[in-house]
């Protein structure tokens, strides 16, 4: 155990002193030092342990010659302290192949600038047909707390040594609390929050360095462990040889990528009664993602790996590294059917969990990444195609045995568990599921942090308190404050703020949801014009291309890929709740000005959400995330988002609603991707607003905003009409509409009947002749705005204005 921790704290902390050179004044006496030496100062009178010491002073290799060779060169320790000489070979193996991935190597016409910022890796993807992002874009240098957009380098060059100097200042102060007592998830933790926004290295050519020091440290504590653990596997004596030689091998498949997807997710969610839909549901999507941290956990206990080896874990899906052994396949292997009985004993066939393995050398992992990548999740759709067969196989008359069809639970319909009480409703019996998932509902909204339980430890819970048991690991959710025994704590309201000593192990944790109602028929009624409910589903376009194919070959590396998983699930859990508590900016609808948007984000993660709504905030909702989605990732042609919103009464069961939700987001899909659907429409996303060439009414923005321009709202805050009336309204649909129908055998009688329907509606209303219908005439004389964009924008203003009257 404390050679692992040497390993991988030193790992995680080889390169601090590129951070604290940062935050140095440019006379400080310490800028002639090199990194090594400034990082080891600071760790020993820190007080970490001599060897997680020595590691970061002598994690580079030096020649016989260097003036510094004997204090800086692994080397100069001798044979007499072999496991710890061993130990700093693989950090600084590790160290080598991480940078090998991450940087250009130095020389040429590049320099050190110590000032420099990060360049977001979303502007190195590119697809196939795709123009690149030229701008030159940086992360401002803050805390991952911060929520931060990239912006153009020349907005924000000033005054970047003073923010290096906070994050340092602000790391070590929390760094100093415990550090030799610090538990590798907790200074994970830590070294995400100060460093996410930091590049790796500071030598800067026509580039900017995209690899955050966070992602190079993890990667290297990920890279020395799993080579650790290789070589012990595979005969090597730690304490007695000198392993330089065989450390640096790079064409041994020593590691694998290991993949993993959660099948029957959707049903799982959203195959549900009305009964306390919303409760539910967030219940059993909350429920999933802590079903993935469960199996996370598991394997990285399994295979003795810390979380610096997790790539991704979320949205259903994970992917990390491991070391090829026979014993991790064993354990893979183990473990995926261990979790699979157990979802079998929870859920039936409802839920299945694929796990693969594709070995790659070092050299892979800095050149070839992309292509392992893709390979696992080939391999992923192989074996999603033959779920439960090893398990049928096995046990073929259990598995087909008659199963129990009484005491059907009302909500899920599953049978053959002993039904409880709903909660709150004695009456009402559902199965011991549904009804931890209705309390688990209930009790998030205000839970900050919960619990991972001791192994055999027996706490009490109060009566507000949910313990939960995923995989045998007992999570406990409280309201209240909890100084009891925990294996560990996970973050949820602030998911970088620690709130125990720095021994317990804490990660972050936040959920992506947001809800503004408890109830769907209470939501309903805070929508504009007519009831309705809004069900808008989105997600990032070939997810999938973006990381086997997106970044060019030199730069698919793990790190790279890393950043990039962790960012765009970052976005969903942790920007998108804070974007959709805000009052709309630019609204798509003017009458969204200054106004809430009535939404309940109830799934979010990965690279989707599924959010309901009233029906006009979610359409409003739809337009901001996508304008946020694209500054988030520097307005990049090559990352683009689909999304379909299913518009209908809040008395459809939930899965009527997520389905019809589905088929909408597909009509986008089918539209060419970078897309919205609604109602029967599909639109590019460039096509519902943004452009500014005024009086060319190029998008449903510019209708809707001279549509709904005098627009007043009645007592009981409804749209009331005012230049136009409901029957001219309708009138001017139904034209759009029929002359839409290439078949109509009337369409030539369509332009002159509109020309009657305006000049009528001018002779009643000349206050509005100039203002108003000349405008509108003139745009829908486009035969282009007559068939594209005026059905759908009359569609909504018809909604809208439900209920409102008219002046």
């Amino acid at each position: 155990m404390t050679l692992r921790r040497n390993v991988v704290t030193g790992a995680l902390l080889h390169d601090i002193g590129k951070l604290i050179y940062r935050s140095l004044s440019g006379n400080d006496i310490k800028r002639r030092w090199r990194h090594q030496e400034i990082g080891a100062l600071w760790a020993k009178e820190a007080g970490f342990p001599d060897d997680v010491v020595q590691i970061i002073r002598r994690h580079h290799f030096l020649r016989r010659n260097d003036p510094k060779y004997a204090e800086l060169s692994p080397e100069a320790l001798g044979d007499e302290k072999l496991s710890l000489v061993n130990t700093i070979y693989v950090v600084a193996h590790a160290d080598s192949i991480a940078a090998g991935m991450e940087r250009e190597r130095v020389g040429g016409d590049g320099y050190f600038d110590p000032e420099c910022m990060l360049s977001p890796v979303f502007k190195d993807v590119v697809l196939t047909g795709k123009e690149p992002v030229r701008e030159k874009l940086v992360w401002k240098p803050k805390k991952a707390t911060d929520y931060n957009y990239p912006k153009a380098e020349s907005e924000v060059a000033a005054g970047i040594s003073g923010l290096y100097r906070e994050l340092w200042q602000e790391l070590n102060g929390e760094l100093m609390q415990d550090p030799a007592g610090i538990a590798e998830d907790t200074l994970l933790l830590l070294l995400q929050k100060y460093t996410f926004f930091v590049p790796e290295h500071t030598y800067v050519r026509e580039e900017l360095p995209d690899t955050s020091l966070y992602h190079h440290l993890k990667t290297t504590a990920a890279v020395a462990w799993c080579t650790y653990q290789y070589l012990v596997a595979n005969g090597t004596c730690w304490e007695r040889e000198d392993l330089r030689a065989a450390i640096g091998k790079e064409d041994e498949q020593r590691y694998l990528l290991v993949g993993g997807d959660l099948s029957g997710i959707q049903n799982f969610i959203y195959t549900l009664a009305s009964k306390g839909a919303l409760k539910t549901v967030r219940g059993r999507s909350f429920y999933l993602e802590l079903l993935i941290e469960a199996i996370v956990s598991r394997l990285l206990a399994a295979l003795d790996l810390p979380r610096a080896c997790v790539v991704y874990a979320s949205g259903g899906g994970l992917y990390l590294l491991a070391p090829n052994t026979d014993t991790a396949k064993e354990t893979i292997s183990f473990v995926q059917q261990e979790v699979n009985r157990w979802l079998y004993r929870q859920f039936g066939t409802g839920l299945y969990f694929s796990l693969v393995a594709e070995p790659i050398t070092a050299a892979g992992l800095a050149r070839g990444l992309g292509e392992t990548w893709y390979r696992v999740g080939q391999k992923l759709s192989v074996e999603k195609e033959r779920k439960w067969y090893r398990e049928i196989k096995e046990d073929y008359a259990t598995f087909f045995a008659p199963r129990p069809a009484e005491n059907t639970c009302p909500i899920c319909h599953q049978a053959g568990k002993e039904l409880v009480p709903y909660p709150g409703e004695e009456e009402f019996l559902v199965c011991p599921f549904c009804a931890q998932m209705v309390r688990l509902g209930q009790v998030l909204p205000e839970v900050k942090v919960f619990y991972r339980l001791p192994a055999g430890e027996k706490v009490a819970p109060r009566a507000s308190d949910l313990v939960l048991e995923v995989l045998g690991i007992s999570y406990l959710f409280t309201r209240e404050d909890y100084s009891g025994p925990a294996a560990a704590y996970y973050l949820v309201e602030n998911p970088w703020s620690l709130l125990r000593t720095a021994e317990v192990p804490a990660w972050n944790f936040p959920t992506g949801s947001y809800f503004t109602c408890k109830e769907l028929d209470d939501l309903v009624k805070k929508g504009l014009g007519a009831e309705r409910i809004g069900v808008l589903r989105l997600d990032v376009d070939r997810l999938g291309t973006i990381f086997s194919r997106g970044l060019p070959r030199e730069k698919i590396s793990f790190a790279r890929l890393n950043d990039l998983s962790e960012r765009f699930n970052l976005y969903f859990k942790y920007y998108l709740p804070a974007l959709l508590a805000r009052e709309p900016q630019e609204p798509l609808l003017p009458v969204h000005r200054n106004r809430k948007l009535w939404l309940n984000l109830v799934y979010a993660g990965g690279d989707d959400l599924f959010l309901l709504g009233t029906w006009n905030d979610a359409l409003e909702a739809a337009w901001q995330i996508y304008r946020d989605f694209r500054c988030y990732t520097g307005h990049n042609p090559s990352l683009t988002i689909s999304g379909g919103l299913a518009v209908a009464e809040e008395k459809i069961p939930l899965y009527k609603l997520a389905e019809l939700a589905g088929e909408v987001e597909q009509r986008a899909k089918d539209n060419g991707r970078d897309s919205f659907a609604f109602f029967r429409f599909a639109f590019k996303w460039g096509e519902m607003g943004g452009r500014q060439a005024v009086g060319e009414y190029s998008t449903l923005q510019e209708f809707w905003s001279l549509l709904l321009k005098d627009i007043a709202l009645d007592e009981k805050g409804n749209p009331r009409l005012q230049a136009y009336s409901k029957g001219f309204l309708h009138d001017l649909g139904r034209l759009a509409a029929a002359y839409g129908d290439g078949e109509n055998p009337e369409r030539e009688w369509i332009v002159p009947r509109l020309h009657y329907l305006f000049s009528r509606a001018m002779e009643r209303s000349r206050a509005y002749e100039e203002s108003f219908y000349r405008p509108l005439l003139g745009a829908v004389m486009n035969e282009r705005n007559l068939k594209h964009y005026l059905p759908a924008a009359v569609a909504v203003v018809d909604l809208i204005t439900r209920g409102g009257g008219e002046g």
